[in-house]
């Protein structure tokens, strides 16, 4: 997960091949993965020890939704749920995602050869085909920018527990060896 994060998520979106379950493509390029998106973004979640359930169900609640949340991982990556497949057999996983900050715009699909409905453009002039209409698209980035200002408000709001300080320290009306070694290690004074 670390060298992903390195290289700058683009995307990570679910393929079934027979050694393949997602492609992660970052700033770099391309990595074929045998884990499934679920997996993917279960350890990129640990990798921050972020409890993922908790995760969606409270940014599920913000946005009225309960399928498909938008999951901010960290600051640089906000990760917004696309559809980019069909399911061939019950089971599989339809659903990828995109880092929102990384998108330049949403436009439709235009070949009438695929199934695809949309095109994500992402800044660095890679492409993501969707079955999601630009609106739906849209209305994620939406939700996405959302999700985002609601994170960065409550990062500005600063720690609220700051933990215990010197002053907070009562010390025991004792003579005895462990206050001694406690007033020694934290430089106190008996007064």
């Amino acid at each position: 997960m670390e060298n992903y994060l390195e290289e700058g998520i683009l995307s990570i979106v679910p393929v079934y091949t027979a050694t393949e379950r997602a492609l992660i493509t970052t700033l770099k390029g391309e990595h074929h993965e045998g884990r499934t998106v679920p997996w993917l973004v279960e350890k990129l979640a640990t990798y921050y020890s972020i409890n993922i359930n908790e995760l969606r169900r409270f940014y599920g609640n913000i946005l009225s939704i309960k399928k498909h949340v938008t999951l901010p991982i960290n600051d640089d990556l906000i990760l917004v749920p696309i559809k980019t497949r069909a399911a061939i057999a019950q089971g599989e996983t339809t659903i990828g995602y995109f880092s929102l900050l990384q998108v330049d715009d949403v436009e439709a699909y235009q070949a009438d050869d695929e199934p695809y409905l949309s095109v994500i453009n992402f800044k660095n002039g890679s492409m993501l085909y969707t079955l999601n209409t630009v609106e739906t698209l849209r209305d994620k980035i939406r939700q996405g920018d959302q999700v985002r200002r609601h994170l960065l408000k409550r990062r500005s709001k600063g720690i609220t527990n700051k933990g215990l300080t010197i002053e907070d320290i009562i010390l025991p009306h004792c003579e005895c060896l462990l206050l001694d070694l406690f007033m020694e290690l934290f430089h106190l004074n008996k007064d």
